[in-house]
């Protein structure tokens, strides 16, 4: 969110109740990891309001990395893996499957 503490929290508590909304309405299993992907967002988030706390704080180092780390790793390395390969697996026409292969592969490359 980038606004602040309390933004980033509230952010991760919605977007976690949305998640739980998202794989209620799961249908087929080949949906599963779509539907979790707010999950990982709202652990992102909370992670970001963490970080966002730590960083008025000198005294909570660790927790300043544990939180970076849990907030850049997502963004980095899974959401350029995590997003194509959800596509893929739910998409049913194999032409449209191999051009989202291009975006999982461009992906692991990064």
């Amino acid at each position: 969110m980038c606004f602040s503490a309390g933004a980033s929290f509230t952010a991760g508590a919605v977007i976690a109740v949305a998640g739980v909304a998202a794989m209620t309405k799961v249908s087929r299993p080949s949906q599963r990891l779509f539907a979790g992907i707010p999950f990982l967002f709202a652990i992102q988030q909370i992670a970001e309001g963490f970080l966002w706390l730590t960083l008025q704080n000198d005294g909570h180092v660790i927790l300043q990395k544990i939180s970076t780390y849990c907030f850049l790793i997502p963004a980095d390395v899974l959401w350029p893996i995590l997003i194509p390969l959800a596509m893929i697996l739910m998409e049913e026409d194999s032409k449209r499957r191999n051009i989202l292969k291009v975006f999982l592969y461009t992906g692991i490359l990064l």
